[in-house]
């Protein structure tokens, strides 16, 4: 069965046929000729999936920070800093989240529920320590800030993808 898909996909590394296979109908880069064969080799295709991914969460984070000033008043940001504020947030949650996970799974193990709360929390922490950007004030807008952040960024990161596919895969 792999050397059949080696022949069909014209590549001689099994992992780059089942590869291939995998994505060939469920990634929005994929035109069902498989994307390592399209971009040629597989860290063309590691690169293009992390570059997707980052701008996943960045467009997530902006749309956070955004919900964020419009339903919270003690959460205000400069338009000036405004991109700063999306490329620190984002920074520091994909730094700070991993960080979290492993102390908390280390010394706290009944708080890994809550640890991407914990890491958001963070995250806005170190976004507003930058000047010209993020400016919170008040402990409940901070809690708030962190929990509306939370979500949009999670349902963010999850529902941006499945838009995109479905638009690439209707349209062809």
């Amino acid at each position: 069965m792999i050397q059949y898909l080696c022949q069909v996909y014209s590549v001689q590394d099994p992992r780059t046929a089942l590869y291939t296979v995998f994505t060939a109908c469920s990634h929005p880069l994929s035109m069902g000729d498989g994307l390592v064969t399209a971009y040629g080799s597989w860290n063309h295709v590691k690169m293009i999936r992390f570059l997707i991914h980052v701008a996943i969460s960045i467009t997530s984070s902006a749309l956070a920070l955004l919900m964020c000033s419009w339903i919270l008043e003690g959460f205000t940001f400069t338009w000036e800093g405004f991109l700063l504020a999306i490329l620190v947030f984002t920074l520091s949650q994909a730094i700070l989240a991993p960080f979290a996970f492993n102390i908390a799974r280390k010394y706290a193990n009944g708080l890994l529920g809550a640890i991407g709360l914990v890491s958001t929390l963070l995250a806005l922490i170190v976004t507003s320590f930058f000047p010209g950007g993020l400016h919170i004030s008040g402990i409940s807008t901070w809690i708030l800030a962190s929990l509306v952040t939370w979500i949009v960024t999670s349902l963010g990161v999850w529902l941006i993808p499945l838009i995109f596919i479905k638009k690439k895969s209707s349209g062809s």
